[in-house]
């Protein structure tokens, strides 16, 4: 890590049995029973962690509720149909943008949840999701906002930033952000860095090949931030990132 060092100071707490037991059902092995201490307390502290969908996705009915009850169960089963209706809402919201984006020939990365999706990664019911990021090298990104208008996007009342435009809104209502850089987040090649896409390729990283899970260095990290990939009539062309830095 570069600079001074983390930048936060957050208070110190108490790692409470109904914390332990949201994060280890989240992210720990599915197979291992769980004391939740208080049920409703760990359910509650699920759902404000967010992983409450990825709880229900990944662990067994009948084992959750055995340790939160029928009730808690019932509580997850639902907050992963939310999380899977508004995913449906994001990833239909990006098909509309690809076919607009193939029409007009503008390149288009697709970031976060569609970008995993778009992978074939079983993000669907099992993280909420708001809103679809997109990439776009800093030249095309008014004229996609111009033709995505166009197509019957409208302005979604929000203001634009030093990285994105003002937000737009689908047909369906779901907000689109079209990012022109991503802060923070650099991707190397040949000893130069680059935080935008590249407009030749289309590739944030200026060169690119066939993604394969695990196959470049940090591919596994740049994975969860964006993939790269070219958008054509017929569908999305996945594209890999190379020399990740």
């Amino acid at each position: 890590m570069r600079g001074d060092g983390f930048r936060f100071d957050p208070p110190a707490f108490a790692v409470t049995p109904g914390i332990a037991w949201a994060l280890r059902r989240a992210f720990g092995p599915v197979e291992v029973e769980i004391e939740p201490g208080d049920a409703d307390a760990a359910v509650e502290m699920a759902e404000r962690l967010a992983v409450a969908a990825r709880i229900a996705a990944r662990v067994a009915g009948e084992l959750l509720a055995a340790e939160v009850g029928d009730e808690g169960a019932a509580r997850l089963r639902t907050a992963r149909a939310r999380a899977a209706a508004s995913g449906m809402l994001v990833l239909e919201a990006a098909r509309e943008v690809a076919e607009v984006a193939a029409r007009a020939g503008i390149e288009v990365a697709s970031l976060k949840f569609a970008g995993l999706a778009a992978l074939g990664l079983p993000v669907l019911g099992r993280r909420g999701v708001g809103d679809l990021d997109l990439l776009v090298a800093p030249e095309e990104a008014g004229r996609l906002a111009e033709v995505l208008v166009g197509a019957g996007f409208r302005g979604s009342g929000g203001v634009a930033y030093e990285h994105h435009l003002a937000g737009l809104r689908s047909p369906a209502g779901t907000l689109v952000e079209i990012h022109t850089r991503l802060p923070g987040v650099r991707l190397r090649e040949g000893g130069r860095r680059r935080s935008g896409i590249s407009r030749r390729r289309g590739c944030s990283s200026g060169r690119a090949r066939s993604w394969r899970r695990g196959g470049c260095r940090g591919a596994r990290w740049c994975g969860r931030i964006c993939s790269c990939m070219r958008w054509r009539s017929m569908g999305w062309r996945r594209r890999g990132i190379r020399g990740c830095g």
